[in-house]
């Protein structure tokens, strides 16, 4: 829990200085997962079994995202990525 609260921060901040400043974050701005594992082994592997690790690309989800795009008309896919691809909020590139 410790992890996710920091990483959640993270984001936070990262979204804060976006604000601050003009220049935009990109992915390549953020370290993947595999850097978070050289330290903290096994909060990592607890991670990958998750289904946090795969938020954004579970299927039950986008069939989710598909139907409330299209019914909300897009006003609440921000709002579902924000949690679901959270580096897509701060770098604005939705994961393919």
């Amino acid at each position: 829990m410790k992890t996710l609260t920091a990483f959640m921060i993270s984001i936070v901040m990262a979204n804060a200085s976006l604000a601050q400043t003009s220049n935009r974050l990109q992915v390549a701005d953020f370290k993947t997962s595999a850097n978070c594992k050289q330290c903290h082994q096994q909060f990592h592997d607890q991670w990958m079994t998750s289904m946090h690790s795969q938020a954004y690309r579970d299927p039950i989800y986008q069939v989710f995202l598909r139907r409330v795009d299209e019914q909300r008309q897009g006003k609440l896919t921000l709002f579902c990525v924000s949690c679901h691809a959270p580096l897509a909020t701060v770098t604005r590139v939705v994961p393919v």
